[in-house]
This record gives structure tokens, sequence and C-alpha cells, in this order.
């Protein structure tokens, strides 16, 4: 992502990147109702 953003010409935002927490699955937090709970302190 970064070397992408870095050499490109066009202006160019990253919404998702990889990340350790969720084992390299960007979107699982999006997915997983755990994550969100947890994060945002939902009630069930």
């Amino acid at each position: 992502d970064i070397i992408f953003t870095r050499h490109s010409e066009a202006p160019v935002t990253t919404l998702i990147v990889k990340d350790r927490v969720l084992a390299h699955n960007p979107a699982g937090a999006i997915y997983s109702g755990y994550y969100l709970r947890k994060k945002f302190k939902l009630e069930d």
C-alpha cells in the first residue's frame, strides 16, 4: 500500500490495510460481532 501510494501520480487514499490483530484479515472487524462489541463497547 505504501509503495503504491508513494509512486502513484494520482491522489490515493488507503481505506483498509492489513494488521496483526486480525491475522491480516482487514475486513474481519467489519463482519465480526465480537470485535465490534469489544471495540465500541456495545451491548448485545
